[in-house]
């Protein structure tokens, strides 16, 4: 398979500047994407959103927007519902975010809640392109219509030594399921854990594994190692951190492009749930 580039959007770090007590001016942001955009504009880039903040929020899009940008706006759920409806009578792209320190039941019964009353019609179908901010269980990303997603968790498991590995039907690729996630590291607890590292996998395993680098155009990779430290002789997948970062977010991409957009919010709400 040609490697084909994969879609780029831009994050203000608006997240990570709240978690650390940051703050990131907005005049520099908007410099910055102007300079960027002239390079490729076809980016995809995200407006500086204040956490727990809607009506700042909602003024820095503004304001952005006046600036000749058109950056995605996020409604944030702790925040009051007006907002999302202002954002879906100016805009079809809309983010949904202030949920990645949630535990995953607080996070469904919120999404659940949004989806069922503000995001869908009668038919059920999403009335916008809604990106999940911070969405990495594959549980989730499968259970609501997102039209995008954005995680860390492509990168995360890049770094540490691990891809992730789609399912193989009749010789054709299945990326709607949850992948295997297959480790490379020497230093993982999984090596001791049969098809969870590539030191424990069957020889038919590993060869599905092979195949799939084979079909995305990347190598395997061959180290040394000369005291105690690894020389990197081929460049791959098993040397190289960067090269599972790049097939995991190919991965994703192939995910979620599986689950088809759109489509309908099939899950109910159980009556008797507070509103």
């Amino acid at each position: 398979m040609k490697r084909k580039p994969i879609p780029i959007m831009i994050d203000s770090g608006a997240f990570s500047a709240w978690t650390r007590k940051k703050v990131i001016n907005l005049d520099d942001y908007i410099g910055f994407l102007h300079t960027v955009l002239k390079d490729d504009p076809t980016i995809e880039y995200i407006n500086l959103d204040v956490i727990g903040d809607g009506r700042a929020s909602y003024q820095n899009w503004k304001t952005m927007r006046e600036a000749g940008l058109n950056p995605l706006p996020v409604y944030h759920v702790i925040t009051d519902i007006k907002w999302l409806k202002r954002y879906l009578r100016q805009t079809d792209y809309i983010g949904i975010g202030a949920i990645a320190k949630m535990y995953t039941s607080e996070r469904t019964l919120a999404l659940d809640r949004i989806w069922e009353d503000y995001l869908i019609d009668k038919n059920r179908m999403p009335i916008a392109k809604i990106h999940g901010m911070g969405i990495t269980s594959f549980p989730l990303v499968k259970r609501y219509p997102w039209y995008s997603i954005d995680s860390t968790a492509w990168l995360k498991a890049g770094m540490y030594g691990k891809i992730f590995l789609p399912h193989r039907q009749a010789g054709v690729w299945v990326y709607n399921k949850r992948p295997f996630a297959i480790t490379f590291s020497t230093r993982s607890p999984a090596r001791s854990v049969k098809n969870k590292h590539i030191e424990t996998m069957g020889p038919i395993q590993r060869q599905i594994l092979l195949d799939y680098l084979k079909f995305t155009g990347y190598e395997y990779g061959t180290s040394r190692w000369v005291e105690g430290k690894e020389e990197v002789v081929t460049p791959g997948v098993s040397n190289m951190w960067s090269y599972r970062c790049f097939l995991n977010a190919l991965f994703f991409s192939k995910y979620l492009e599986s689950l088809e957009w759109p489509r309908p919010f099939l899950i109910k709400r159980p009556k008797g749930l507070l509103q």
